[in-house]
């Protein structure tokens, strides 16, 4: 059997290994939302008034869809304009709507408070994240990847950034997922610094410059990825 020949026949293996996985949303969804709602009651101290809601992208409204797409583009477009694939909004909207995709949705409960003065939504802060593959070389490993992380200026530094993460973390592991990842912007010093305190660290997949990897390109050395191994205790 040729290289070329053995190579297809294990992508081929893989690929129906792969069709027993459950990457479904509800799976995610299905855990027990209790330590979640008990989490929220006891943080939400810091937190403005206002309620924390979970969907799977198939029922996110579309207002809060469209309202996503703007924090978004409002927080990270210059970022991605200096990457050498720039913004591009129909691979956004399209991961937004990813079926597998999971998000938690920190809305306001005062119809004054609002994202930003230029994006006017209630929704004050939101995560989204999905049951994916690692990287290579542990590419049959199931993690829960991280894709949107934010958090309205005027909310920063009340514990909401963390909280929404922590949502991600223990729906993981309530489906016995123990690797969390997400890719951050080199330039975005502030996430760092809040992915590092919770026990983020730069992944061995992490890109150097040049290498792009699947669906989640890591454009030269403007990116990096960042995991956490749920199984420590922190």
């Amino acid at each position: 059997m040729t290289l070329q020949k053995e190579e297809e026949r294990e992508e081929e293996e893989k690929a129906e290994r792969r069709k027993k996985d459950d990457h479904s949303a509800d799976r995610l969804l299905g855990t027990d939302k209790r330590a979640i709602e008990e989490a929220f009651i006891e943080d939400c101290e810091n937190f403005p008034e206002a309620l924390i809601e979970l969907y799977k992208s198939a029922d996110l409204p579309e207002a809060d869809l469209k309202a996503c797409y703007n924090i978004v583009y409002e927080t990270s477009y210059r970022d991605y304009a200096r990457t050498s694939e720039g913004w591009r909004k129909n691979v956004k909207l399209d991961e937004l709507q990813d079926p597998n995709m999971v998000f938690a949705i920190l809305r306001a409960v005062d119809p004054e408070e609002h994202f930003s003065p230029t994006v006017n939504t209630d929704i004050l802060a939101f995560v989204s994240f999905k049951l994916d593959y690692d990287d290579p070389p542990n590419d049959e490993r199931t993690v829960v990847y991280v894709f949107e992380l934010h958090v309205g200026k005027a909310y920063r530094g009340k514990g909401i950034g963390r909280f929404l993460l922590w949502i991600a973390e223990n729906m993981a592991r309530e489906v016995g997922v123990y690797k969390t990842m997400l890719t951050v912007f080199r330039s975005n010093a502030s996430a760092i610094r809040l992915y590092r305190k919770l026990f983020y660290v730069v992944d061995g997949s992490s890109p150097a410059e040049g290498l792009k990897l699947r669906n989640r390109v890591a454009r030269r050395y403007k990116y990096m990825i960042m995991s956490k191994n749920l199984r420590k205790d922190h």
